[in-house]
This record gives structure tokens, C-alpha cells and sequence, in this order.
């Protein structure tokens, strides 16, 4: 098992100088029918020194890697403005599909986001792009959350904005929804109120 670890973290051009003793398998059998194993860097090992604490991979039936969870030593955090990163593949061609960003409460203080998740096409280009804020942002913004989507050439065709509800309702949500040409120049922008009902269209 911890062979087969070792061997797809290299499929994935991650080379582990990790000890035997310090892969754990965390499951056996996990939801994409493989093992989940787990990989500790030290201080003053090579991956540790780069900024990582820690591999988290979970493997499909067929030894491939499907999730690779990245954790950030304190010090490397702290420069990334990054905690933790949680990247999906595809379990045929190796090919990153979906990127998960968890940022540090430095970053979220200075931007309203917690996370942040990119999701790619075939041909490894942005698709969507996906923002979850913090409930202070939220608070003062609005925002809870926003879903952007891209063309194959990678312009801006559509923004959804999830916003909180005016009170006393104000856990509900309202969402906007902005089309753009894809060359940058509005269309139109729709907007729901908290039961979905389609309330004014612009221009």
C-alpha cells in the first residue's frame, strides 16, 4: 500500500522523500474506491522546507490519485496568504480538473474570501471560477457567495451573485445574474428574489 502511494504521487510529478513511517493510510477503502493515505513532513525536510506540512492523497480503485489535499507549514502560509489547497483529477489522464483554495484569515481580512474553488475544461483552461466569503464580509457586504463562468477563450460570459435577503429576512437569498458578450461588454443583468422569482431584468 504505502509503495503504491509513493508510486502515484510521482504519476503526479510529486516527488515524496517521506519515510515509511510516516505514510499512514486513513482509510482502506474510501468514496472513490481506493485508499486514502496520508503523508507528515518535519522541519528540516526537503517538502517541509518548501512550505509543505502535509499530504493528504485519496486514491480511486485503480491506484490513481483522484484528490490531493496540500497542507501549508505556518511559515509558507503565512507568505501564500494559502492554508490548504485541495486539487481533483481526472481519473484517466492524470489532468487537474478542479482546484479548492482554503485561504489564511489574513487573506480573508483583507479580501472577504475563505475559499475558493476553479474548476478547468478538457483542455486545462478556467471554466469557472467560484468564491465563498466570510459570514464578517457577508455582513457588511452582502456577498455570501459568487460563481463566475469563462469561454474557451477565457472571457467573462456570466456572473451569479448569491446575497443575503433584506431584513428581517435577511438569511435568505437573493441572486443577480450579469451576462456578459465574452469581449468584456454587458448584456443584461438578471435579478431573483429569495423564492427564485425572476424580479427585474436590465437593460
Amino acid at each position: 500500500m504505502k509503495l503504491v502511494w509513493i508510486l502515484c504521487l510521482f504519476l503526479i510529478g510529486i516527488h515524496t522523500s517521506a519515510s515509511a513511517e510516516k505514510i499512514n493510510v486513513v482509510k482502506d477503502k474510501n468514496e472513490f474506491g481506493g485508499i486514502t493515505a496520508q503523508v507528515t513532513y518535519s522541519p528540516g525536510e526537503p517538502f517541509h522546507d518548501q512550505g509543505i506540512a502535509e499530504l493528504i492523497g485519496h486514491m480511486n480503485g485503480k491506484h490513481r490519485i483522484i484528490k490531493l489535499e496540500t497542507v501549508y507549514n505556518e511559515a509558507f502560509a503565512k507568505q501564500l496568504l494559502k492554508a490548504k489547497t485541495i486539487e481533483y483529477y481526472d481519473e484517466n489522464e492524470n489532468k487537474i480538473i478542479q482546484l479548492e483554495e482554503f485561504f489564511t484569515d489574513q487573506y480573508s481580512a483583507l479580501f472577504g474570501i475563505a475559499r475558493q474553488v476553479t474548476r478547468y475544461d478538457e483542455n486545462g483552461k478556467t471554466m469557472q471560477l467560484e468564491k465563498f466569503y466570510t459570514a464578517s464580509w457577508t455582513k457588511k457586504r452582502g456577498i455570501t457567495r459568487t460563481l463566475a463562468f469563462y469561454n474557451s477563450s477565457g472571457q467573462l460570459v456570466k456572473k451569479e451573485e448569491f446575497k443575503t435577503g433584506p431584513p428581517p429576512d435577511n438569511d435568505s437569498k437573493v441572486k443577480t445574474i450579469t451576462y456578459y458578450d465574452g469581449k468584456g461588454k454587458l448584456l443584461k443583468t438578471e435579478i431573483y428574489d429569495p423564492k427564485g422569482n425572476l424580479k427585474t431584468i436590465s437593460p
